[in-house]
């Protein structure tokens, strides 16, 4: 009797706070697909789908140009463009395929999240291969090759709205990488600028200064019965910032907004820009080779150098310092990668676990491990 008093309990309680059950909007997947066709970089491929994998109401899959044409996008809530090339994503989509995303969006109601080369490819911009689902335009193409940066970005009247938790923050701070500086395009598509960059990047090709301060960079729009979101930066790759991702999904799916952990949203991680010029680049590539060097202080030296230098792919050179010969430097390699939040390394994180024979090390790894665990629960789905 007390047990079926229990039960008729919890289903009240479930109905009534659907949030209680661990699973938001009543047990129903989101169901999101990344683009993976060629244009797109495996990089920015596989962060997208880790930051995804913070939202256990999110279930991301790879879809491929071919899987659309298939009729992959009936399976689908929402698609995602990374970055990349937009034209060559474009290009191989081909137009049946750019067409199937358009009526995906604009006919079927559902949503399309661009990321940098993804925003390219969402823009209205004319002589671009585009899908024209933004009411927005890129401006000096002939500079894309700008550089990137760790990009000051400051937050309009609407941002909270969809990003409560960046309210009474002045600016907070999201890599950027070439990504397309964005005007009204003038076309009936109405848009919301939610996020401005600051940063003034040209460090590369001649780029000119004064383009990228002021331009949009977290965009929410609404194509026909659709609605579709650009990110002319990389959150994906921001540790922090990784969240603002499926919380784009859940704008662009019209589903509830739902808190994450602390440990991923962390807008106040950083507190200045770092604009990667000549002299930046150098000095990452000469402490990538130190990464090889005799002495593991050396070594280690530079892993602490290239995190507190915000090196995007330095992330990705600390998946292989787990496999170190020094004992410390794979311990602080671990340490790293929970810090940057860096759930691609959970395979690598395991198999280091089961590989330690040092005791201090090993406690070190499983509790990284741990962390990264308990922060992608979606990586269950």
């Amino acid at each position: 009797m007390k047990t079926a008093l229990f039960s008729s309990f919890l289903l009240i309680l479930l109905i009534s706070f659907p949030g209680c059950s661990g699973r938001k909007d009543n047990g129903t997947l989101i169901r999101a697909g990344v683009f993976s066709g060629n244009g797109a970089s495996a990089v920015c491929v596989t962060e997208t789908m880790e930051a995804l994998k913070i939202d256990k109401g999110i279930a991301p899959r790879i879809v491929t140009a071919a899987d659309i044409a298939g009729g992959a996008l009936e399976e689908l809530d929402v698609i995602l463009f990374p970055g990349g090339s937009g034209s060559q994503e474009a290009n191989n989509l081909g137009a049946q395929g750019m067409k199937r995303i358009r009526d995906f969006v604009i006919k079927e109601g559902k949503g399309v999240v661009g990321i940098c080369a993804g925003a390219y490819l969402l823009s209205d911009t004319p002589d671009y291969p585009c899908l024209h689902l933004s009411g927005l335009r890129a401006v000096d193409r002939v500079h894309d090759a700008r550089g990137g940066a760790l990009a000051a970005v400051t937050l309009e009247k609407d941002a909270p709205e969809i990003f409560s938790e960046l309210n009474g923050y002045d600016s907070v701070f999201i890599q950027y990488n070439e990504g397309p500086m964005l005007v009204p395009a003038g076309d009936d598509i109405s848009f919301t600028v939610l996020a401005v960059m600051q940063t003034d990047v040209h460090a590369k090709t001649g780029a000119p200064a004064g383009m990228t301060p002021g331009k949009p960079y977290l965009i929410a729009s609404r194509p026909g019965k659709g609605r579709a979101f650009l990110s002319v930066g990389h959150p994906e790759s921001t540790p922090g910032m990784r969240w603002i991702v499926p919380r784009m999904v859940r704008w662009v799916t019209a589903k509830e907004m739902i808190p994450y952990k602390a440990e991923v949203v962390r807008p106040g991680r950083d507190h200045h820009s770092i604009v990667f010029d000549a002299d930046y680049r150098s000095r990452q590539k000469k402490l990538f080779w130190q990464l090889f060097d005799e002495n593991p202080a050396k070594r280690m030296a530079a892993m602490n150098d290239l995190h507190d230098m915000r090196s995007r792919p330095a992330v990705r050179w600390t998946m292989g310092m787990l496999r170190d010969e020094n004992e410390k430097v794979r311990q602080r390699a671990a340490e790293l990668l929970a810090e940057d939040e860096y759930t691609a390394a959970l395979p690598d994180l395991r198999q280091a676990l089961a590989n330690e024979g040092d005791k201090t090390v090993k406690a070190t790894l499983d509790s990284c491990l741990k962390k990264l665990e308990t922060i992608a629960p979606g990586s269950k789905n």
